[in-house]
């Protein structure tokens, strides 16, 4: 392997550079984002399952979107944020709730993996007396 420190020190450069581009345009949202949340529930989150992580993930989104949105369109009465819109916001948060929707009624859909014991020894027995 061929590996330019040169060209990997450049690259290193321009992602800062980016990076205190974007931090000066949308602020820091990440700790307004854990404020939001942490008002909304106080007393901290139960997360059991892989689509209610999913809903969480689509909120942070969410949040993220209305917080840039705002940024874009009221910070000191001015854009801050060449060739980025607030309807490109507003789209990507139409998105993500119809998302978020779709996410909710696929879950509510599903069946229950929970099965009582009961029902589990009936069907023991049912595959049993099959097998005879």
């Amino acid at each position: 392997m061929n590996l330019s420190v040169p060209r990997v020190a450049r690259r290193l450069r321009s992602r800062a550079t980016r990076c205190k581009k974007k931090h000066r345009a949308h602020g820091e949202k990440l700790p307004k984002v854990g404020k939001i949340l942490n008002a909304e529930f106080p007393e901290g989150l139960q997360i059991k399952g892989e689509h209610k992580f999913s809903e969480i993930v689509i909120l942070v989104r969410i949040l993220d979107k209305v917080l840039r949105g705002t940024n874009l369109r009221f910070k000191n009465g001015r854009q801050r944020v060449k060739n980025e819109r607030v309807q490109d916001t507003l789209d990507d948060l139409g998105v993500l709730s119809f998302t978020w929707a779709e996410l909710i009624e696929n879950n509510a859909k599903k069946p229950s993996k929970r099965i009582s014991l009961r029902k589990l020894k009936e069907l023991k027995r049912h595959r049993s007396e099959n097998k005879r």
